[in-house]
């Protein structure tokens, strides 16, 4: 039993660093934002759907309007990994990385809404240390219209990610998170298909490969270790470990794309990690 936590320990701490190789690759292969997230979510959705055929998992959505909520979340999904990648081809990964661990901020202001509970003192403090790091990754100084937009890009990203995690948290009590990602991941490939199919059969080899590896482990692969890795960690603990996602995605850019973030881009991040860690432990383990 103690063999089995620690290799799904291990496989929680290849997740967050798969999670974190997927701006990189996104960087890699220059393709426009519309095409690689295309890709991304064509060959995630073909991986789970095998997945869940050969262990039994049914794709049956048990009521309509089940269905009508994946395919609106899988709308959003689509609009969540463009303004990602979008974020990272116009400033770079660092940037795009630290603006999107805003992400937990947008989750803990929007939860009491849904709720109908008051946001609580903490919420604000945290919030208002985000938007302190947000502008000091935005160098306000030199900033330049490119980098406003690719901020804005990973904070709209973090935005729809925190609402995706909100609503994807009643669908996951009555169906299995590999069941929501397989629908969710397969609508955002159908919203994206006019556009990424018009490019995709038309790739060279080598940026094939990486939008496939891109598609399998950076997102279908990563999904099934995290949601595997949560058994044996607090929900509030795997909050925490993806926190370290940008540490990783810097370091792997670092030496792969010869990406050297910006000092004001660190203590930005490091401000906005401080906000998310700090508001995160003062949370009730769940």
């Amino acid at each position: 039993m103690v063999v089995k936590s620690y290799n799904e320990l291990a496989g929680l701490h290849l997740s967050i660093v798969l999670f974190g190789l997927s701006g990189v690759i996104g960087k890699y292969v220059a393709l426009d934002a519309l095409v690689t997230t295309g890709g991304r979510t064509f060959f995630a959705a073909l991986t789970l759907g095998l997945f869940m055929m050969v262990t039994g998992i049914s794709f049956r959505l048990r009521r309509y309007r089940d269905g009508l909520a994946m395919s609106g979340l899988g709308v959003l999904l689509s609009l969540h990994w463009y303004t990602f990648f979008q974020s990272i081809v116009l400033t770079s990964v660092a940037v795009g990385l630290v603006t999107f661990t805003t992400a937990p901020i947008f989750t803990s202001l929007l939860e009491p809404l849904v709720d109908r509970r008051r946001i609580s003192g903490r919420d604000l403090v945290a919030g208002a240390a985000v938007i302190a790091g947000v502008a000091m990754v935005a160098d306000l100084k030199g900033a330049n219209g490119l980098l406003y937009r690719g901020i804005g890009m990973g904070l709209l990203a973090a935005l729809t990610f925190a609402v995706l995690q909100i609503a994807n948290r009643k669908l996951i009590r009555g169906y299995s998170p590999v069941q929501v990602s397989f629908w969710q991941t397969s609508v955002a490939a159908l919203v994206l298909a006019p556009v990424a199919w018009q490019v995709l059969p038309a790739l060279e080899g080598n940026t094939l490969f990486w939008l496939v590896v891109l598609g399998v482990l950076a997102t279908a692969v990563a999904h099934t270790l995290f949601i595997r890795g949560m058994a044996v960690v607090t929900a509030t603990m795997a909050i925490l470990l993806t926190a370290l996602e940008p540490l990783y995605g810097m370091v792997v850019a670092a030496f792969w794309l010869k990406e050297i973030p910006a000092l004001t881009t660190l203590i930005g991040g490091c401000v906005i990690l401080g906000a998310v860690v700090w508001r995160q432990r003062s949370m009730p383990e769940a």
